[in-house]
């Protein structure tokens, strides 16, 4: 049974309030296989993520290059928000 990306992010959703950190990585390589189809909108838990649940530069690590990248070359607008954006990892 496969999974959808609602359904991927609903799972990483609940999974970055674990305070391991491998369920969070764990969920942002998950996601990382759906963002091809990903609409613009997950920025804003992409971003929500990066400010309460990416703790430290290996979490960071772990879903800019599989999560954020290509949900930016994906909607490439989304880059302006970004950069505009006050967050401390982004």
């Amino acid at each position: 049974m496969a999974i959808t990306n609602v359904e991927a992010v609903t799972f990483c959703n609940l999974m970055v309030r674990d305070p391991q950190m491998e369920p969070r990585g764990i969920a942002f390589q998950v996601l990382a296989a759906f963002v091809k189809d990903a609409e613009a909108g997950l920025i804003g838990d992409v971003r929500r993520w990066l400010e309460k649940s990416c703790d430290n530069w290996a979490l960071v690590d772990n879903l800019a290059p599989s999560v954020l990248a290509p949900l930016m070359e994906r909607h490439p607008k989304l880059k302006i928000i970004c950069v505009e954006a006050d967050a401390g990892w982004v």
